[in-house]
Protein backbone atom coordinates (compact mmCIF):
# COMPACT_ATOMS: atom_id res chain seq x y z
CA UNK A 1 0.00 0.00 0.00
CA UNK A 2 2.83 2.39 0.87
CA UNK A 3 4.50 1.64 -2.49
CA UNK A 4 1.21 2.36 -4.32
CA UNK A 5 0.86 5.70 -2.54
CA UNK A 6 4.45 6.61 -3.40
CA UNK A 7 3.81 5.75 -7.05
CA UNK A 8 0.64 7.87 -7.08
CA UNK A 9 2.54 10.78 -5.51
CA UNK A 10 5.24 10.44 -8.16
CA UNK A 11 2.62 10.48 -10.95
CA UNK A 12 0.94 13.58 -9.51
CA UNK A 13 4.30 15.30 -9.21
CA UNK A 14 5.08 14.46 -12.84
CA UNK A 15 1.71 15.85 -13.90
CA UNK A 16 2.36 19.10 -12.04
CA UNK A 17 5.77 19.36 -13.68
CA UNK A 18 4.14 18.89 -17.11
CA UNK A 19 1.54 21.61 -16.37
CA UNK A 20 4.24 24.04 -15.31
CA UNK A 21 5.85 23.63 -18.74
CA UNK A 22 2.86 25.28 -20.46
CA UNK A 23 3.50 28.80 -21.79
CA UNK A 24 2.56 31.67 -19.55
CA UNK A 25 1.04 34.85 -21.00
CA UNK A 26 3.10 38.01 -20.72
CA UNK A 27 0.12 40.32 -21.17
CA UNK A 28 -3.12 40.86 -23.04
CA UNK A 29 -4.12 42.40 -26.37
CA UNK A 30 -7.44 43.97 -27.36
CA UNK A 31 -9.66 42.51 -30.13
CA UNK A 32 -12.69 44.04 -31.86
CA UNK A 33 -14.50 43.35 -35.16
CA UNK A 34 -16.45 45.45 -37.68
CA UNK A 35 -18.99 44.20 -40.22
CA UNK A 36 -18.46 46.19 -43.45
CA UNK A 37 -20.52 44.00 -45.83
CA UNK A 38 -23.54 46.01 -47.07
CA UNK A 39 -26.97 44.32 -46.83
CA UNK A 40 -25.51 41.42 -44.85
CA UNK A 41 -27.51 39.59 -42.21
CA UNK A 42 -26.17 39.69 -38.68
CA UNK A 43 -22.73 38.09 -38.49
CA UNK A 44 -21.58 36.09 -35.47
CA UNK A 45 -18.04 36.99 -34.34
CA UNK A 46 -16.21 34.25 -32.40
CA UNK A 47 -12.87 33.54 -30.78
CA UNK A 48 -12.45 29.87 -31.58
CA UNK A 49 -16.06 28.70 -30.98
CA UNK A 50 -16.89 31.20 -28.26
CA UNK A 51 -19.37 33.89 -29.27
CA UNK A 52 -18.09 37.44 -28.79
CA UNK A 53 -20.78 39.51 -30.52
CA UNK A 54 -23.40 39.63 -33.28
CA UNK A 55 -22.72 42.35 -35.84
CA UNK A 56 -25.15 44.01 -38.23
CA UNK A 57 -23.77 46.03 -41.13
CA UNK A 58 -21.78 49.05 -39.86
CA UNK A 59 -21.64 47.62 -36.32
CA UNK A 60 -18.48 47.20 -34.24
CA UNK A 61 -18.02 44.85 -31.31
CA UNK A 62 -16.77 46.08 -27.93
CA UNK A 63 -13.09 45.44 -27.39
CA UNK A 64 -12.26 42.16 -25.62
CA UNK A 65 -8.88 41.47 -24.01
CA UNK A 66 -7.12 38.13 -24.44
CA UNK A 67 -3.77 36.62 -23.44
CA UNK A 68 -0.95 36.95 -25.97
CA UNK A 69 -1.43 33.53 -27.59
CA UNK A 70 -2.43 32.26 -31.05
CA UNK A 71 -6.16 32.09 -31.79
CA UNK A 72 -8.57 31.44 -34.62
CA UNK A 73 -11.16 34.20 -35.02
CA UNK A 74 -14.29 33.09 -36.86
CA UNK A 75 -17.27 34.71 -38.57
CA UNK A 76 -20.56 32.85 -39.07
CA UNK A 77 -23.67 33.98 -40.98
CA UNK A 78 -26.87 32.63 -42.48
CA UNK A 79 -26.41 32.57 -46.27
CA UNK A 80 -29.90 31.41 -47.22
CA UNK A 81 -33.17 32.21 -45.49
CA UNK A 82 -34.47 29.33 -43.40
CA UNK A 83 -31.10 27.60 -43.00
CA UNK A 84 -28.54 27.46 -40.23
CA UNK A 85 -25.39 29.53 -39.91
CA UNK A 86 -22.35 28.87 -42.11
CA UNK A 87 -18.74 29.70 -41.34
CA UNK A 88 -17.95 32.40 -43.89
CA UNK A 89 -14.47 33.43 -42.73
CA UNK A 90 -11.75 32.35 -40.33
CA UNK A 91 -8.44 34.02 -39.60
CA UNK A 92 -5.56 32.79 -37.41
CA UNK A 93 -3.99 35.59 -35.39
CA UNK A 94 -1.16 35.85 -32.89
CA UNK A 95 -2.24 38.36 -30.25
CA UNK A 96 0.61 40.41 -28.83
CA UNK A 97 0.51 42.06 -25.42
CA UNK A 98 -0.52 45.72 -25.30
CA UNK A 99 -1.57 45.76 -28.93
CA UNK A 100 -5.02 46.54 -30.38
CA UNK A 101 -6.49 44.56 -33.30
CA UNK A 102 -9.53 45.46 -35.41
CA UNK A 103 -10.78 42.66 -37.69
CA UNK A 104 -12.89 44.07 -40.54
CA UNK A 105 -15.20 41.81 -42.54
CA UNK A 106 -15.38 43.11 -46.14
CA UNK A 107 -16.29 42.00 -49.65
CA UNK A 108 -18.98 39.48 -50.57
CA UNK A 109 -20.95 37.58 -47.94
CA UNK A 110 -20.24 34.20 -49.56
CA UNK A 111 -16.47 34.77 -49.77
CA UNK A 112 -15.50 37.71 -47.56
CA UNK A 113 -12.08 39.10 -46.80
CA UNK A 114 -10.89 39.96 -43.30
CA UNK A 115 -8.73 43.06 -42.95
CA UNK A 116 -6.54 43.31 -39.85
CA UNK A 117 -5.75 46.77 -38.51
CA UNK A 118 -3.36 46.65 -35.57
CA UNK A 119 -1.65 49.29 -33.50
CA UNK A 120 0.03 49.63 -30.11
CA UNK A 121 -2.46 50.45 -27.38
CA UNK A 122 -2.14 54.04 -26.25
CA UNK A 123 -0.97 54.69 -22.70
CA UNK A 124 -2.13 58.11 -21.58
CA UNK A 125 -0.34 60.47 -19.24
CA UNK A 126 -2.73 62.34 -16.97
CA UNK A 127 -1.26 65.64 -18.07
CA UNK A 128 -2.06 65.12 -21.78
CA UNK A 129 -4.71 67.40 -23.27
CA UNK A 130 -5.08 65.79 -26.73
CA UNK A 131 -7.08 62.88 -28.13
CA UNK A 132 -6.01 60.23 -30.62
CA UNK A 133 -7.91 59.71 -33.88
CA UNK A 134 -7.72 57.12 -36.65
CA UNK A 135 -9.90 57.39 -39.75
CA UNK A 136 -10.81 54.45 -41.99
CA UNK A 137 -12.43 54.04 -45.41
CA UNK A 138 -15.05 51.25 -45.71
CA UNK A 139 -17.35 52.71 -48.40
CA UNK A 140 -17.03 50.56 -51.52
CA UNK A 141 -18.74 53.21 -53.67
CA UNK A 142 -16.01 55.76 -52.99
CA UNK A 143 -12.64 56.16 -54.60
CA UNK A 144 -9.72 57.88 -52.93
CA UNK A 145 -10.74 60.52 -50.38
CA UNK A 146 -9.21 63.24 -48.25
CA UNK A 147 -10.19 63.65 -44.59
CA UNK A 148 -10.31 66.95 -42.70
CA UNK A 149 -10.98 67.68 -39.04
CA UNK A 150 -11.17 71.40 -38.25
CA UNK A 151 -13.28 74.01 -36.43
CA UNK A 152 -16.71 74.66 -37.96
CA UNK A 153 -15.65 78.00 -39.46
CA UNK A 154 -12.65 76.51 -41.30
CA UNK A 155 -13.39 75.15 -44.78
CA UNK A 156 -11.29 72.36 -46.31
CA UNK A 157 -8.33 73.69 -48.28
CA UNK A 158 -5.63 71.94 -50.24
CA UNK A 159 -2.80 70.71 -48.05
CA UNK A 160 -4.81 70.78 -44.79
CA UNK A 161 -6.16 67.21 -44.88
CA UNK A 162 -5.16 64.91 -42.05
CA UNK A 163 -4.75 62.16 -44.62
CA UNK A 164 -5.71 60.49 -47.89
CA UNK A 165 -6.91 56.91 -48.16
CA UNK A 166 -8.67 54.38 -50.38
CA UNK A 167 -11.18 51.64 -49.62
CA UNK A 168 -9.98 49.26 -46.90
CA UNK A 169 -7.29 51.59 -45.55
CA UNK A 170 -6.93 53.21 -42.15
CA UNK A 171 -4.83 56.29 -41.40
CA UNK A 172 -2.07 56.28 -38.78
CA UNK A 173 -3.21 57.85 -35.48
CA UNK A 174 -2.98 61.61 -35.11
CA UNK A 175 -3.11 63.64 -31.90
CA UNK A 176 -5.55 66.56 -31.97
CA UNK A 177 -6.69 69.22 -29.53
CA UNK A 178 -10.13 68.88 -27.98
CA UNK A 179 -12.06 71.99 -29.05
CA UNK A 180 -15.13 71.37 -31.20
CA UNK A 181 -14.32 70.11 -34.67
CA UNK A 182 -16.15 69.20 -37.87
CA UNK A 183 -15.22 66.07 -39.81
CA UNK A 184 -15.31 66.55 -43.59
CA UNK A 185 -14.63 64.00 -46.33
CA UNK A 186 -13.87 65.19 -49.87
CA UNK A 187 -12.71 63.71 -53.13
CA UNK A 188 -8.96 63.32 -53.14
CA UNK A 189 -7.25 66.52 -54.24
CA UNK A 190 -10.53 68.44 -54.52
CA UNK A 191 -11.47 70.09 -51.20
CA UNK A 192 -14.48 71.77 -52.81
CA UNK A 193 -16.09 68.38 -53.59
CA UNK A 194 -17.54 67.63 -50.15
CA UNK A 195 -18.82 64.06 -49.83
CA UNK A 196 -19.69 64.07 -46.14
CA UNK A 197 -19.74 66.53 -43.21
CA UNK A 198 -20.64 66.22 -39.51
CA UNK A 199 -21.94 68.71 -37.00
CA UNK A 200 -19.32 70.22 -34.69
CA UNK A 201 -18.29 67.58 -32.16
CA UNK A 202 -16.23 67.70 -28.98
CA UNK A 203 -13.75 64.88 -28.46
CA UNK A 204 -12.52 64.07 -24.96
CA UNK A 205 -8.85 64.35 -24.05
CA UNK A 206 -6.88 61.16 -23.33
CA UNK A 207 -9.19 59.04 -25.47
CA UNK A 208 -8.61 57.01 -28.63
CA UNK A 209 -11.23 57.14 -31.38
CA UNK A 210 -11.73 55.23 -34.62
CA UNK A 211 -13.89 56.80 -37.34
CA UNK A 212 -15.13 54.64 -40.22
CA UNK A 213 -17.01 55.84 -43.31
CA UNK A 214 -19.49 53.36 -44.85
CA UNK A 215 -21.93 53.34 -47.72
CA UNK A 216 -25.37 54.11 -46.30
CA UNK A 217 -28.28 51.68 -46.05
CA UNK A 218 -32.03 52.24 -46.47
CA UNK A 219 -32.36 53.67 -42.96
CA UNK A 220 -30.08 56.58 -43.93
CA UNK A 221 -30.99 59.66 -45.95
CA UNK A 222 -27.44 60.57 -47.00
CA UNK A 223 -25.34 58.36 -49.32
CA UNK A 224 -22.60 57.91 -46.70
CA UNK A 225 -22.63 57.08 -43.01
CA UNK A 226 -19.88 57.39 -40.40
CA UNK A 227 -19.50 55.44 -37.17
CA UNK A 228 -17.45 56.69 -34.22
CA UNK A 229 -15.92 53.81 -32.20
CA UNK A 230 -14.36 54.50 -28.79
CA UNK A 231 -11.68 52.49 -27.04
CA UNK A 232 -14.35 51.41 -24.54
CA UNK A 233 -16.39 49.87 -27.36
CA UNK A 234 -19.28 52.32 -27.76
CA UNK A 235 -20.44 53.00 -31.32
CA UNK A 236 -22.19 56.22 -32.39
CA UNK A 237 -23.68 57.07 -35.78
CA UNK A 238 -22.61 60.48 -37.10
CA UNK A 239 -25.10 61.52 -39.83
CA UNK A 240 -24.26 63.97 -42.58
CA UNK A 241 -25.38 67.42 -41.37
CA UNK A 242 -26.13 68.53 -44.94
CA UNK A 243 -29.07 66.11 -45.24
CA UNK A 244 -32.21 67.02 -43.26
CA UNK A 245 -34.27 64.27 -41.64
CA UNK A 246 -37.40 62.89 -43.23
CA UNK A 247 -40.69 62.20 -41.50
CA UNK A 248 -43.66 60.03 -42.49
CA UNK A 249 -47.07 60.88 -40.99
CA UNK A 250 -49.64 58.16 -40.27
CA UNK A 251 -53.23 59.03 -39.29
CA UNK A 252 -54.61 56.14 -37.23
CA UNK A 253 -57.23 58.05 -35.17
CA UNK A 254 -60.69 57.46 -36.65
CA UNK A 255 -62.24 60.17 -34.43
CA UNK A 256 -59.90 62.88 -35.71
CA UNK A 257 -61.15 65.00 -38.63
CA UNK A 258 -58.99 65.61 -41.67
CA UNK A 259 -56.09 67.83 -40.63
CA UNK A 260 -53.41 70.17 -41.89
CA UNK A 261 -49.97 69.78 -40.29
CA UNK A 262 -47.73 72.79 -39.65
CA UNK A 263 -44.16 73.22 -38.41
CA UNK A 264 -44.13 77.04 -38.41
CA UNK A 265 -45.37 78.92 -35.35
CA UNK A 266 -47.61 81.26 -37.35
CA UNK A 267 -49.36 78.35 -39.11
CA UNK A 268 -48.91 79.91 -42.51
CA UNK A 269 -48.05 76.95 -44.75
CA UNK A 270 -48.84 73.31 -43.91
CA UNK A 271 -46.30 70.63 -44.76
CA UNK A 272 -49.21 68.18 -45.07
CA UNK A 273 -52.74 69.17 -46.12
CA UNK A 274 -56.03 67.33 -45.57
CA UNK A 275 -54.43 64.42 -43.68
CA UNK A 276 -57.43 62.11 -43.22
CA UNK A 277 -57.93 58.89 -41.25
CA UNK A 278 -55.95 56.04 -42.80
CA UNK A 279 -53.61 58.33 -44.74
CA UNK A 280 -49.89 57.50 -44.76
CA UNK A 281 -47.66 60.14 -46.31
CA UNK A 282 -44.39 59.67 -48.10
CA UNK A 283 -41.14 60.92 -46.60
CA UNK A 284 -41.22 64.68 -45.98
CA UNK A 285 -38.06 66.68 -45.22
CA UNK A 286 -38.09 68.72 -42.00
CA UNK A 287 -35.50 70.65 -40.02
CA UNK A 288 -33.18 68.73 -37.70
CA UNK A 289 -33.42 69.28 -33.96
CA UNK A 290 -36.46 70.24 -31.90
CA UNK A 291 -39.59 70.73 -33.96
CA UNK A 292 -43.10 71.71 -32.87
CA UNK A 293 -45.90 70.14 -34.93
CA UNK A 294 -49.42 71.54 -34.98
CA UNK A 295 -52.44 69.68 -36.36
CA UNK A 296 -55.42 71.88 -37.25
CA UNK A 297 -58.74 71.13 -38.90
CA UNK A 298 -58.20 71.02 -42.67
CA UNK A 299 -58.55 74.52 -44.10
CA UNK A 300 -59.04 76.10 -40.66
CA UNK A 301 -55.76 77.08 -38.99
CA UNK A 302 -57.65 78.46 -36.01
CA UNK A 303 -59.04 75.04 -35.02
CA UNK A 304 -56.07 73.32 -33.33
CA UNK A 305 -56.56 69.57 -32.95
CA UNK A 306 -53.19 68.47 -31.59
CA UNK A 307 -49.77 69.87 -30.73
CA UNK A 308 -46.69 67.70 -30.46
CA UNK A 309 -42.95 68.31 -30.10
CA UNK A 310 -40.35 65.98 -31.58
CA UNK A 311 -36.54 65.92 -31.82
CA UNK A 312 -34.90 64.60 -34.97
CA UNK A 313 -31.33 64.06 -36.14
CA UNK A 314 -29.85 64.91 -39.52
CA UNK A 315 -29.98 62.21 -42.15
CA UNK A 316 -32.57 59.98 -40.45
CA UNK A 317 -35.99 58.66 -41.42
CA UNK A 318 -38.77 59.06 -38.86
CA UNK A 319 -42.42 58.03 -38.38
CA UNK A 320 -45.13 59.88 -36.46
CA UNK A 321 -48.42 58.05 -35.85
CA UNK A 322 -51.50 59.81 -34.46
CA UNK A 323 -53.81 57.44 -32.59
CA UNK A 324 -56.71 57.57 -30.15
CA UNK A 325 -56.08 56.64 -26.52
CA UNK A 326 -58.35 54.36 -24.52
CA UNK A 327 -59.84 57.49 -22.89
CA UNK A 328 -60.74 59.02 -26.25
CA UNK A 329 -57.98 61.65 -26.45
CA UNK A 330 -55.44 62.00 -29.23
CA UNK A 331 -51.83 60.95 -28.78
CA UNK A 332 -48.80 60.29 -30.98
CA UNK A 333 -46.11 57.65 -31.28
CA UNK A 334 -42.82 58.90 -32.72
CA UNK A 335 -40.07 56.47 -33.71
CA UNK A 336 -37.20 55.82 -36.11
CA UNK A 337 -38.12 52.85 -38.34
CA UNK A 338 -35.58 50.19 -39.23
CA UNK A 339 -35.62 50.12 -43.05
CA UNK A 340 -32.31 48.34 -43.50
CA UNK A 341 -32.47 45.80 -46.34
CA UNK A 342 -30.95 42.32 -45.94
CA UNK A 343 -29.85 40.53 -49.10
CA UNK A 344 -31.15 37.05 -48.27
CA UNK A 345 -34.60 37.64 -46.76
CA UNK A 346 -37.42 40.16 -46.41
CA UNK A 347 -38.19 42.17 -43.26
CA UNK A 348 -41.51 43.30 -41.80
CA UNK A 349 -42.51 45.46 -38.84
CA UNK A 350 -46.02 46.32 -37.60
CA UNK A 351 -47.63 49.16 -35.67
CA UNK A 352 -50.92 48.32 -33.92
CA UNK A 353 -53.13 51.38 -34.36
CA UNK A 354 -56.60 49.76 -34.29
CA UNK A 355 -58.25 51.32 -31.22
CA UNK A 356 -61.27 48.99 -31.33
CA UNK A 357 -59.04 45.98 -30.75
CA UNK A 358 -56.81 45.08 -27.83
CA UNK A 359 -53.93 42.61 -27.81
CA UNK A 360 -53.59 40.87 -31.16
CA UNK A 361 -51.81 37.82 -32.49
CA UNK A 362 -50.22 38.48 -35.87
CA UNK A 363 -49.90 35.65 -38.39
CA UNK A 364 -47.87 35.64 -41.61
CA UNK A 365 -48.64 32.28 -43.24
CA UNK A 366 -47.95 30.83 -46.66
CA UNK A 367 -50.50 32.11 -49.16
CA UNK A 368 -53.91 30.40 -48.92
CA UNK A 369 -52.88 28.41 -45.84
CA UNK A 370 -55.34 28.39 -42.88
CA UNK A 371 -54.12 29.57 -39.48
CA UNK A 372 -56.11 27.00 -37.53
CA UNK A 373 -53.16 24.84 -36.51
CA UNK A 374 -50.43 27.47 -36.67
CA UNK A 375 -48.76 29.68 -34.09
CA UNK A 376 -48.66 33.46 -34.52
CA UNK A 377 -45.47 35.21 -35.54
CA UNK A 378 -45.84 37.60 -32.58
CA UNK A 379 -48.35 39.20 -30.21
CA UNK A 380 -48.73 42.95 -29.92
CA UNK A 381 -50.71 45.40 -27.80
CA UNK A 382 -52.55 48.50 -28.99
CA UNK A 383 -50.39 51.53 -29.86
CA UNK A 384 -47.21 49.41 -29.83
CA UNK A 385 -44.57 48.82 -32.48
CA UNK A 386 -43.33 45.30 -33.13
CA UNK A 387 -39.76 44.27 -33.62
CA UNK A 388 -38.56 43.45 -37.13
CA UNK A 389 -39.61 40.04 -38.43
CA UNK A 390 -37.41 38.20 -40.96
CA UNK A 391 -39.37 36.33 -43.64
CA UNK A 392 -38.20 34.06 -46.43
CA UNK A 393 -39.02 35.35 -49.91
CA UNK A 394 -42.48 34.25 -51.01
CA UNK A 395 -46.21 34.99 -50.83
CA UNK A 396 -47.87 35.32 -47.42
CA UNK A 397 -51.30 36.04 -45.99
CA UNK A 398 -51.44 38.37 -42.99
CA UNK A 399 -54.01 37.89 -40.23
CA UNK A 400 -54.71 39.57 -36.89
CA UNK A 401 -56.72 37.75 -34.24
CA UNK A 402 -57.45 38.42 -30.57
CA UNK A 403 -54.93 36.60 -28.40
CA UNK A 404 -57.55 34.13 -27.15
CA UNK A 405 -59.15 33.42 -30.54
CA UNK A 406 -58.43 32.13 -34.02
CA UNK A 407 -61.16 34.31 -35.56
CA UNK A 408 -59.53 37.04 -37.61
CA UNK A 409 -60.37 40.70 -37.13
CA UNK A 410 -58.09 41.53 -40.10
CA UNK A 411 -56.98 39.50 -43.09
CA UNK A 412 -56.22 37.62 -45.10
CA UNK A 413 -54.14 40.35 -46.73
CA UNK A 414 -51.69 39.17 -49.38
CA UNK A 415 -48.03 40.07 -48.98
CA UNK A 416 -45.65 39.20 -51.83
CA UNK A 417 -42.03 39.50 -50.75
CA UNK A 418 -38.68 39.32 -52.51
CA UNK A 419 -35.28 38.97 -50.87
CA UNK A 420 -34.22 42.42 -49.69
CA UNK A 421 -37.76 43.80 -49.35
CA UNK A 422 -38.62 45.87 -46.27
CA UNK A 423 -42.28 46.54 -45.44
CA UNK A 424 -43.95 48.54 -42.70
CA UNK A 425 -47.45 47.36 -41.78
CA UNK A 426 -50.05 49.41 -39.89
CA UNK A 427 -53.08 47.74 -38.31
CA UNK A 428 -55.94 50.26 -38.43
CA UNK A 429 -59.64 50.43 -37.58
CA UNK A 430 -62.40 50.19 -40.18
CA UNK A 431 -65.92 51.68 -40.18
CA UNK A 432 -67.05 48.34 -38.72
CA UNK A 433 -65.81 48.25 -35.08
CA UNK A 434 -65.65 44.44 -35.25
CA UNK A 435 -62.97 44.45 -37.93
CA UNK A 436 -59.59 45.99 -38.66
CA UNK A 437 -57.43 46.39 -41.75
CA UNK A 438 -53.77 46.18 -42.72
CA UNK A 439 -52.11 49.10 -44.54
CA UNK A 440 -48.77 48.12 -46.07
CA UNK A 441 -45.96 50.51 -46.99
CA UNK A 442 -42.86 49.34 -48.84
CA UNK A 443 -39.70 51.16 -47.81
CA UNK A 444 -38.33 53.33 -50.63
Amino acid sequence: MIKRLLCLAALLAAGCAEDSALPNPTGKGLIRAINAIPASPAVSFRIEERQLDTLAYKAASPGSRYDDFDYNFNFDAVLEAGTGATRIASIPLKVDADREYTLVLTGDLTAPDVLVWDIDEREWDETETVFELRFSHLAESLGEVDVYLAPADVDPVAGAAIGTLTYGEILPPVDLTTEQKVLTVTSSGNPADVLYRTVALTYSARNSYLLAVFDSDESDVAPLSVRLVTAAGSVTALPDVRYPPNIRFVQAAASMPAADIYTDELLTSPIVANHAFGDITGDIAIAAGEEDLTYTAAGNAGAVLLEEGITTSSGTNNNLVVFETTTGTLDTRYYVPDRRSISIYARMSLFHGASNHGNQNIYAVDADQPITELLPRFAIGYSNLSGTLALEPGSYDLYATPTNSKTPVAGPTRLDLLAGDVVEVFLLDTVNPATAQFSIVTAP
